[in-house]
């Protein structure tokens, strides 16, 4: 009926203004912000409340254009889907752009397929986007996050070593273990295998 309307007259305000919400209601957010654009340049001063109205509109529609791009990502973590998480935040990430939340669950699922590096990688990436005050939650997860993956860069290493251990292949065994310890001079079962 709004179609039909603004084919006759494309410079009603109500309709046109009713047509970007009903494209926002359908998550068409294009569509929205440009019948929204139109809807305000048909105001004229007498249009103040209608106007407002507008304005609001357009606050919302990249926020909830956010959210929506990033349910994929939500739903994948939340059923433990880590490689869907991966593919849904990049998939984010290339339509939305940068977002240190996204990067964060980006690297949770990279670490949780085991992919350690990778997650330490995009973690620090998004610690340097996370730099507002409203950030501050999500920087200390990220810190735990990127902890977590220097610890756990040697759990394949060590699954390995001790794999060697079993089949008494020592001196692989002691390459390995002599390689963790290097690394990460603190990890006591490395060395208590060495001994």
């Amino acid at each position: 009926l709004l179609e039909e309307v603004l084919d006759r007259d494309n410079r009603i305000l109500m309709a046109m203004f009713y047509k970007a919400v009903c494209h926002f209601r359908l998550e068409e957010w294009d569509e929205a912000e440009y019948a929204a654009q139109r809807a305000n340049d048909l105001c004229t001063g007498k249009d103040k409340e209608i106007k407002d109205q507008i304005k609001t509109l357009l606050q919302q529609i990249t926020p909830a254009k956010r959210a929506a791009a990033m349910k994929p990502v939500k739903d994948a973590v939340e059923h433990e889907n880590w490689h869907s998480g991966i593919f849904a935040a990049d998939d984010y990430l290339n339509e939305m752009g940068d977002d240190p939340v996204v990067l964060f669950y980006k690297a949770l699922c990279q670490f949780r397929t085991e992919d350690a590096e990778g997650a330490r990688e995009t973690a620090e990436e998004a610690r340097k986007l996370a730099g507002g005050a409203e950030y501050r939650d999500l920087r200390d997860q990220l810190n735990k996050l990127i902890e977590a993956t220097h610890r756990g860069a040697h759990v394949s290493e060590m699954n390995k070593a001790v794999q060697a251990l079993n089949e008494e292949n020592w001196l692989e065994a002691m390459g390995i273990l002599y390689k963790i310890t290097r690394d990460e001079p603190s990890n006591a079962q490395a060395h208590y295998y060495l001994a």
